[in-house]
């Protein structure tokens, strides 16, 4: 996606009324992938600009509008708006059809036209009920935007009809926008029968001549089946036929080996895979399962269950971790979740498909605490033997690994570490292949501290 470089630095005045997006409370946003970080926020500063319109307890919708009437030149300055909302009671929109419905997607119909140069929109738990009464509103306004993500889009729903219905609205509404990423996707949990049936009904509500110009789809959903379910639908609906990039990110175990084979029935489609280890263990921690986390962070079991075998032409293989301080050190003095969770990251890459060019280890560090354990028990020497040894990856070209600071507490912490993994990855005297590692550290806002190759 192309985003203009030629943005002024962004005025003082304007900076007190932009809030960083990334919240320790919006875990939806930190399980974004690589690509849909990327695509929010580049590591020049100011080349997006956020504007962020909450519409939690006690911060009112329109309190960005009286600032920007009394300065409009500095609506311009707006390249990405991000629109979180929770639809709940105390957080109500004014649909125009519905009054009490919950905060939704007509309110970008009220927001778009005061940011005319915005390239990105991100909406954040926010419903599209709305969308019918809408339509002609909003297409025009979304016309010229370049990349649309969304956020927990059908969390609020609980079974999979609604949740289709949600989806394929969403593609209509959204069709003409080429770069979109969906994280958290639900679709719920009905039976088969009524899934073909709303998908029949809805895919018949299409217009004949419907051409959607999707060119990159990024989706991360859990279920297994509902995937294998899902990229029929896309299918369906039509939104495999511009589609240059997929990416597909798994949040849980099963053989997906058929869901890929299935997606990749498109020739000109790029195929992704994501193994997102940082969300599967995140749902432990936030389910207070910390004791079965630190006994068994993650069983290999279901690590052979996981069908790379059908997927040995992927190109780009993804896999996400997380570094955590757990109560182990008084429960179990001997147990180190983190280091065994690194050892099945390195056992699941050696397993995995042997054509893939690009690799990207993403490692999230959330405490101060982890440059001697980085240092002294992670395998990197391992990691070093595995991507420098030709007969592992013969068509290697990159290794992206990405240490991201969550807190600006431990900054200072992030920076040893990423020294320590510079040294640890130096390439082998007897390798043929050099500097393929591209390493970086960021802080929590995405802005790259450090960088080297």
């Amino acid at each position: 996606m192309h985003v203009s470089t030629h943005i002024p630095a962004l005025p003082q005045e304007m900076l007190d009324h932009i809030v960083d997006y990334l919240e320790k409370d919006k875990p939806s946003l930190l399980s974004c992938t690589l690509a849909t970080r990327r695509l929010l926020v580049s590591s020049q500063r100011h080349l997006f600009r956020v504007l962020r319109l909450s519409r939690k307890e006690n911060v009112e919708y329109g309190d960005w509008k009286p600032f920007f009437l009394e300065h409009p030149h500095l609506t311009s300055y707006v390249r990405t708006i991000i629109v979180i909302g929770t639809p709940d009671t105390k957080t109500r929109y004014d649909c125009f059809d519905n009054p009490a419905g919950p905060f939704c997607a007509c309110v970008l119909s009220d927001i778009l036209p005061h940011f005319p140069r915005v390239e990105v929109v991100a909406i954040d738990g926010v419903s599209l009920e709305c969308v019918p009464s809408c339509e002609t509103t909003l297409n025009p306004l979304f016309s010229p935007i370049k990349g649309l993500v969304c956020l927990d889009l059908t969390d609020v729903y609980q079974t999979k009809v609604e949740g289709i219905s949600q989806f394929i609205r969403l593609l209509k509404l959204f069709s003409e926008i080429p770069v979109i990423h969906i994280v958290d996707l639900s679709l719920g949990c009905d039976s088969d029968e009524s899934v073909e049936t709303t998908v029949m009904r809805e895919v018949a509500k299409l217009p004949s001549d419907w051409k959607p110009q999707i060119e990159e789809l990024i989706i991360s959903v859990g279920d297994v089946g509902r995937f294998d379910f899902l990229a029929r639908l896309l299918t369906a609906v039509g939104c495999l036929t511009n589609l240059q990039q997929l990416e597909i990110v798994f949040r849980s175990w099963g053989d997906y080996g058929p869901t890929v084979s299935l997606i990749k029935a498109s020739e000109k489609t790029l195929v992704r895979l994501c193994l997102d280890l940082a969300h599967t263990i995140d749902d432990h921690v936030d389910a207070g399962e910390e004791e079965e986390l630190i006994m068994n962070p993650i069983d290999p079991i279901r690590w052979k269950g996981f069908g790379l075998a059908s997927c040995l032409s992927l190109a780009y293989f993804e896999v996400s971790v997380i570094l955590r301080e757990l109560p182990e050190a008084e429960f179990f003095p001997n147990i180190q979740p983190n280091v065994r969770a690194f050892q099945y990251m390195l056992d699941q890459i050696s397993d995995g498909p042997r054509n893939i060019k690009t690799l990207s280890i993403f490692i999230r560090l959330v405490d101060d605490t982890y440059v001697d354990i980085i240092s002294q028990n992670y395998d990197w020497d391992r990691l070093a033997t595995l991507v420098y040894c030709p007969n592992t990856f013969p068509n290697l070209q990159t290794v992206d690994l990405v240490l991201l600071a969550e807190d600006d507490d431990f900054r200072d912490a992030a920076n040893e570490c990423f020294k320590i993994v510079c040294k640890a990855l130096r390439p082998k005297k007897a390798s043929k292949r050099k500097h393929i590692f591209h390493i970086s550290c960021q802080q929590g806002d995405y802005d790259e501290l450090v960088r080297a190759s």
